[in-house]
């Protein structure tokens, strides 16, 4: 996949969990006035290129309202991780080495953060 794609409602949340199958997919909530949010999206979209394998989505907490209704997103930025239509994880905050652990280990590389993202500044 290689890119962030964006869920803007329930239906697109669905069809992406739906669509992607046997795939990790990535859930990143977010807002675009949160400092934190800001911070951690670089990393993601370097992460979506990185694992291309893995499906990334962001969505915006105040377009797709419904969405952050139905997974109960109370913190931002949020990460939500699942696989064939389950959550299997969750985490809160601007962490960009637990996102990187987990997307290796959820997808079955248990690796360490990447050395040249561990010097950058988050």
């Amino acid at each position: 996949m290689g890119e962030v794609n964006t869920v803007k409602c329930v239906v697109e949340f669905e069809a992406a969990l739906r669509e992607s199958e046997q795939r990790l997919v990535v859930m990143l909530f977010s807002a675009h006035w949160c400092e934190f949010c800001q911070m951690i999206q670089l990393y993601f979209d370097e992460f979506a290129e990185s694992y291309p394998e893995v499906a990334f989505y962001e969505v915006d907490i105040n377009v797709a309202k419904d969405v952050v209704q139905l997974c109960r997103i109370e913190w931002f930025p949020t990460f939500q991780f699942y696989r064939t239509g389950a959550k299997i994880f969750q985490f809160k905050g601007p962490n960009r080495c637990l996102l990187e652990r987990m997307i290796q280990k959820l997808q079955g590389d248990d690796s360490q953060c990447s050395p040249k993202l561990k010097q950058a500044n988050t």
